[in-house]
């Protein structure tokens, strides 16, 4: 069960209707993650800009590779570097129908998280992928408030010794 801290929204950016509702319900029956579907990179950034995302829940864009043959439309590569500029804490899992190396290295190099090609499986390593990343934030939270906890105690610990050396000093005939 997610505690508050740990709702996580799933975005899928994706121009073919097919796809995002497989995607939208493979995610929905399997997760209790939030889910939301845009047909565009440019619907998305604008939700984006609107809504900033919360630094205290988990955040994750399945973004398609190509989007539209619209001429005003940017690729899949051009919406994934505008999110990691607006939010660089954002992971990004880029999908794409056409697997070729260089679309898969220019995702990468650009900051997504993994570049999954768009077959029988592609549903299923999404999700796997959705689920690894919800843990690996997990596992960082965890390790920041157990950093936190810890210089707290160390700063406590500091105070006391500290008073316990001025009170030393200072009323000498108490120990």
């Amino acid at each position: 069960m997610l505690q508050k801290k740990d709702i996580v929204n799933v975005y899928i950016v994706d121009d073919d209707e097919l796809h995002l509702k497989i995607l939208t319900n493979k995610l929905y029956t399997a997760t209790d993650y939030f889910v939301k579907t845009y047909k565009s990179g440019e619907e998305f950034l604008e939700f984006m800009l609107k809504n900033p995302p919360s630094k205290r829940q988990f955040h994750i864009v399945v973004l398609d590779f190509l989007l539209s043959t619209d001429n005003n439309s940017k690729d899949g590569v051009e919406i994934l570097r505008i999110i990691k500029d607006i939010n660089p804490d954002m992971e990004v899992i880029m999908l794409s129908g056409h697997g070729d190396v260089d679309t898969a290295i220019s995702s990468m190099h650009h900051g997504a998280f993994t570049f999954i090609e768009k077959t029988e499986s592609s549903f299923a390593r999404v999700l796997n992928n959705v689920k690894w990343l919800v843990s690996e934030k997990k596992v960082q939270r965890k390790k920041k408030e157990s950093i936190l906890v810890t210089k707290v105690f160390f700063a406590l610990i500091s105070v006391i010794i500290v008073a316990g050396i001025v009170v030393y000093f200072f009323f000498p005939n108490i120990f």
